[in-house]
């Protein structure tokens, strides 16, 4: 085992991900892929090593370079990269994951460099890099998604120097839910680290509604440390009914995910922010659930809603780290979303975050 990446001497970070990493390669006009492998346009397809499915990476690369698109991908990383775009230089972020050194882990280590995210890797061998396949056939989109070696994270990469330096300096902490899948043990440190400061935030997202059901016990063990939790309205309904909640709408589930039992008493009360599309965002805290209109997107201009979601995530905690109000920072996160919404996977406009408008 070897750990590769080293924090930038500039300053510490301000924001620290933890979480599964993935290449996401991007292919346009790929109805044949679909017909080939009997795919669906629009879906989500996991495969494992033994799945015969993991054929088709192969042909994948006998695609011509001018059909093929490179970005980092996984909700983390997705999210520091646009927290890290609406910093500027405001703030610092620092991720943690798990890459195997083949062209797939080099190819994210560079593009979060060019992000200006620091990464901290944990290289390991023993299967490739995890990658997500978006097979793009007009405004249709299918996943396929490989962990590889992404789930083997182990918890010792917190004995690091590099990593304990920046889980000290570090005020804010961001997971994904498709974390508890793989490193529990690690998430629930970074949760107990964060929770022993009133000042340090640890923020989980729900992920995805399987996520919410297969892993109701992990959900409800980490509750307690959770100061900010995100998710949309499939996935608050899945862990509400996972975690048997007797709530029957959003508001319901938002406001009784708030009151969920808290490990300590800490300066800012629990957070629950609920995405519903194009339909209001709702943001429960102390007991309350505001409710924040969608801006309006024409049909035309939406190019893609893979990364929209994590999106909202970055500018929401950007906006936190700024120390501003929480109507600012769902303003920021629908901002942030609408921008990836026009873009091709998780992309980001070679202009600055003042500069964008929608």
């Amino acid at each position: 085992m070897s750990f590769k990446g080293k924090m930038s001497d500039r300053t510490y970070p301000r924001l620290l991900g933890f979480g599964i990493s993935l290449l996401d390669i991007i292919i346009d006009n790929s109805q044949d892929l679909l017909d080939m492998y009997n795919l669906p346009a629009n879906g989500e397809v996991r495969i494992s090593e033994s799945d015969e499915l993991i054929s088709i990476f192969k042909d994948v690369s006998l695609f011509s370079n001018d059909r093929l698109h490179f970005r980092p991908g996984g909700a983390t990383l997705n999210a520091l990269k646009v927290a890290q775009w609406c910093l500027g230089n405001e703030g610092r972020t620092v991720v943690i994951s798990c890459v195997n050194d083949d062209f797939n882990g080099q190819t994210l280590r560079q593009a979060m460099a060019q992000a200006g995210v620091d990464a901290l890797f944990q290289v390991k061998s023993g299967a490739p890099t995890g990658s997500c396949l978006v097979i793009c056939t007009g405004a249709d989109r299918c996943l396929v998604t490989y962990g590889g070696v992404s789930y083997n994270l182990t918890v010792d990469i917190f004995d690091e120097e590099d990593t304990k330096a920046a889980v000290e300096a570090s005020e804010f902490f961001y997971c994904s839910g498709y974390s508890l899948v793989g490193c529990f043990e690690a998430i629930e440190r970074l949760a107990v680290h964060a929770n022993e400061s009133s000042d340090k935030v640890f923020a989980l997202n729900m992920a995805a509604t399987y996520v919410c059901q297969q892993y109701a016990d992990h959900f409800k063990s980490i509750l307690p440390f959770v100061d900010v939790l995100f998710g949309n309205q499939t996935e608050a309904y899945a862990l509400s009914q996972a975690c048997g909640l007797q709530a029957h709408t959003c508001e319901d589930i938002a406001l009784q995910l708030c009151m969920w039992k808290r490990e300590r008493k800490k300066r800012l009360s629990r957070v629950i922010v609920i995405t519903q599309g194009a339909y209001p965002a709702l943001l429960a805290v102390d007991n309350k659930v505001m409710s924040f209109p969608a801006p309006t997107i024409p049909e035309g201009e939406i190019v893609d809603a893979n990364g929209a979601g994590d999106a909202f995530v970055g500018g929401f905690l950007s906006s936190l780290m700024k120390k501003q109000t929480y109507d600012a920072a769902v303003m920021a996160g629908h901002k942030a979303a609408g921008i990836v919404l026009r873009q091709r996977g998780c992309d980001l406009p070679d202009i600055s975050w003042h500069q964008c408008t929608i």
